[in-house]
């Protein structure tokens, strides 16, 4: 079944999207185009929307805390940044047509596009 979700800021690939919905039909990545009007079977996550291939999984966690180590070490880099040079993110790229998996980054100011509290970065799959 196809299925949109919306997010102020979405990463994917070596793209950041912003207000944009992404497009899924059973789990498979159709497309992410901007948002123009509210449709049917579209949810809207609050938070950095992250989408990667299946796989990403296994590695949710450690992606989550060198994200952290990234904020640290970085104090004026955006959360977006952060998250497109990730290297556990790199390798887990999801493409048009591939099979993919969507998560949401949670407790991020979306004036600043840091995090809210380090320590307190979610990660969810959607």
């Amino acid at each position: 079944m196809k299925k949109g979700i919306l997010s102020h800021y979405c990463c994917c690939g070596k793209t950041v999207y912003t207000r944009h919905t992404t497009f899924i039909d059973n789990n498979r990545l159709l497309a992410i185009a901007p948002f123009t009007a509210e449709t049917a079977n579209t949810i809207f996550c609050d938070g950095i929307l992250v989408v990667v291939a299946p796989d990403f999984e296994k590695e949710a966690q450690p992606f989550l805390e060198l994200l952290k180590t990234q904020c640290c070490e970085n104090a004026t880099a955006s959360i977006t940044d952060l998250i497109i040079e990730n290297k556990i993110f790199q390798r887990h790229t999801a493409t048009t047509g591939t099979p993919c998996a969507v998560y949401v980054i949670g407790h991020i100011s979306h004036s600043t596009l840091r995090p809210i509290d380090i320590e307190n970065i979610s990660l969810r799959k959607v």
